[in-house]
Formats: C-alpha cells, structure tokens, sequence
C-alpha cells in the first residue's frame, strides 16, 4: 500500500471521528493514535483537517442558533394563540 493511501485513510478516519462525535481534531486525533500508535498525519493533512474543524464549529453553531430561533419562533406563536384564544372567550 502506498504512503499517501495509508496518509488519506488516516485522514479519513479522523475526520470520521470528528463529525460522527463532534470532536475536536485534538481529542479525534488522540483517539485514534491511541488505537493506532503509528499514525502521524503529515502537515498538509493536518492542516485541513484544522479547516474541516473550523467548518463543523460553523455548522454546530448555526445549528443551536436555528434552533434556538424556532424555539423562540414556536413559543412566541403560542403565547399568540393563547392570547387569542383568551380574547376570543371573553368577547
């Protein structure tokens, strides 16, 4: 097997850890040279998977705030039907 196929399969497992639980390149990286004590990615592929981190921080971030917002979205229209409603009977 070549150089750069075992270099591209670390690289794969590794960011496989990251995304799948939601990990730092850090701890991903700990985790599997701990499994694998050989595994040294080279600089260039270190520096991507930095990149690709930086991409899952963005994504995890937009997340909670899309979420954050239809939670506020959601209690808002129900506190709106509820005053409604409210209205509606005392009418």
């Amino acid at each position: 097997m070549s150089e750069l196929r075992v270099f591209f399969d670390v690289f794969q497992v590794i960011a496989y850890v990251m995304k799948k639980f939601d990990w730092s390149l850090d701890r991903s990286l700990q985790f599997v040279q701990k499994r694998r004590s050989c595994v040294k990615p080279n600089p260039g592929f270190l520096r991507q998977l930095f990149e690709y981190e930086g991409i899952l921080n963005a994504k995890s971030v937009l997340q909670q705030n899309i979420t954050h917002l239809t939670s506020t979205v959601v209690k808002r229209h129900m506190l709106c039907l509820h005053h409604a409603r409210i209205n509606q009977s005392s009418s």
